[in-house]
Order: structure tokens, then C-alpha cells, then sequence
């Protein structure tokens, strides 16, 4: 991306969007540079590990499963990466193992990660420069 490119994009942004939680960007250069660049946005994580999956797993819960169940478990949180979309085959997967319960619901938080409105409008972390720059265009 150019800069002229990434000036456009925040540019509109402030000038069209609203923050998903702050708002109406503030007009303070330096204050609308930390709205952009806080960590404040929920978006669910790309890729979770198995480790981390594992981790989470309730130990009660995972006593109660079958044998078959728990095998296809221990398979389940021994792939590297797991994609934890909403809806996809991973969380298919573990509401089929585990229905709701501790398990679903920590894997449900452990899912979410905190991200800047930079990094969702494919821009990363933003300069005051880049938000001066931004608003003369």
C-alpha cells in the first residue's frame, strides 16, 4: 500500500466512519492517532493452536466424554493450528464433543483477540504523521 493509499484510507475513516467504541474520532490529532492505534476492537484470533485449545479444555468435561470421544479430542488439540471461526468446522467440531458447557465457553474468550481499528482497516500502526497527512488530503 502507498502512502497516498494508507493517507486515503484513514483519511476516510475519519471523516465518514465511527470508531466501534469510541465513537466520533476526536478532532485532536494526537487523541484520534490513540483511537486508531488503541486495542480496542474484538475480532476473532486467525489461528488458535491445539496447546492453547488443550489448555482450555475443562477437566470435568473431558472425564464425562466416551473413549471414542476423547480420542477424537486428543487428535483434535494435537493439530498445530486450528482456524476458530464462528461457524467453521473447528467449532462445529467442539460443540459436537462437548455441546455447551466450560469447555465451549473458554474457547469462545480464549478465540477473541483485542485489535486497533489500524489494524482492521489494514493500515497497522498509525503515525501522527500518517493522521496529519490524512487530513490534507
Amino acid at each position: 500500500m502507498t502512502n497516498e493509499e494508507r493517507y486515503a484510507v484513514i483519511a476516510a475513516e475519519l471523516l465518514t466512519s465511527t470508531h466501534p467504541t469510541t465513537l466520533t474520532y476526536n478532532a485532536d490529532d494526537v487523541t484520534a492517532q490513540g483511537e486508531l492505534n488503541a486495542l480496542n476492537v474484538p475480532r476473532i484470533r486467525a489461528v488458535m493452536t491445539g496447546s492453547e485449545i488443550w489448555r482450555v479444555t475443562d477437566h470435568a468435561e473431558l472425564e464425562t466424554l466416551t473413549d471414542t470421544q476423547r480420542d477424537e479430542w486428543l487428535a483434535f488439540c494435537a493439530i498445530d493450528e486450528q482456524d476458530p471461526e464462528l461457524g467453521g468446522l473447528a467449532q462445529d467440531f467442539v460443540v459436537g464433543i462437548f455441546g455447551a458447557g466450560n469447555t465451549l465457553s473458554a474457547l469462545a474468550a480464549a478465540r477473541e483477540e483485542l485489535v486497533s481499528q489500524g489494524t482492521i482497516l489494514g493500515v497497522g500502526n498509525i503515525s501522527l504523521g500518517d493522521i496529519q497527512n490524512a487530513r490534507a488530503v
